[in-house]
């Protein structure tokens, strides 16, 4: 090799035996689900029932900024390991950028949590609104558990 060659890409065939892979699998489920309810149901005062209309400023940066901005950073992360660019690019340190960035996703799911619980607080309640307090707090509390393994190294 001279420096410019690099391994082949090539599907990892164990991808599905690793749990840490199918943790990020399951992350991205609840992305989507997080996503759906948030833009269906996001609590307000105006219609008080799902619908799929932006209402706020927070339902669309939780919507926008934390569930789509993430899913899309997780599936990409996903899509390189499916495929071996963690192998191929070794020198972009992988493991180090992942652990940043679900530092930081961590950080927008707490933020669009607390978002969600000040908006069930401000509007009359309806018991649709608990679907994107669930599905966000699943999601961030999996994401927490999956950067605990991360930085515990654990696999």
């Amino acid at each position: 090799m001279n420096g410019f060659e690099r391994p082949p890409l090539r599907v990892n065939r164990n991808f599905f035996y690793e749990s840490e892979n199918i943790f990020k699998l399951l992350e991205i489920a609840l992305g989507i689900c997080c996503a759906i309810f948030n833009a269906q149901c996001f609590p307000n005062d105006v219609v008080l029932r799902c619908t799929y209309t932006m209402h706020s400023v927070t339902q669309l940066f939780s919507v926008v900024c934390v569930n789509a901005f993430f899913l899309v950073t997780t599936t990409a992360l996903v899509l390189c390991n499916l495929f071996g660019v963690v192998d191929s690019y070794y020198k972009f340190n992988f493991p180090v950028v992942e652990r940043r960035v679900y530092l930081l996703t961590v950080i927008m799911y707490i933020v669009s949590l607390i978002m969600v619980i000040a908006a069930i607080s401000q509007s009359r309640f309806v018991s649709a609104w608990v679907f994107p307090l669930i599905f966000t707090a699943l999601t961030t509390v999996t994401y927490v558990y999956d950067l605990i393994r991360k930085y515990d190294g654990s696999p």
